[in-house]
């Protein structure tokens, strides 16, 4: 995301050029774009990082899953409900990437 387009929306920081990993934001020197696959325009980049990230991203899932799953299905449900209700509240800044 440019400069100018962060400044066209509400809310910036829920664009990243960074990957969550088991509870950190993660960076890296070289950079990945991500394209809309309808026009082609670049929308953002995420990082490329390396093998041993990707793997302990991978391990980091599975550890959250196995909490995860261990939760009332009522506790996931209030959860995911919150979820929706952040992206209600920021749909404007989202549908603009």
């Amino acid at each position: 995301m440019t400069s100018n387009e962060r400044a066209q929306v509400a809310n910036a920081g829920l664009f990243r050029s960074a990957a969550y990993l088991a509870g950190e934001w993660r960076t890296a020197d070289q950079s990945i774009e991500v394209s809309d696959p309808y026009t082609g325009n670049v929308v953002g980049n995420v990082p490329s990082l390396p093998a041993e990230d990707i793997e302990a991203a991978i391990a980091a899932a599975e550890r959250a899953f196995a909490t995860w799953s261990r939760q009332p299905a009522k506790a996931r449900g209030r959860l995911l409900r919150h979820w929706l209700d952040l992206i209600e509240q920021n749909q404007d800044d989202l549908a603009r990437r």
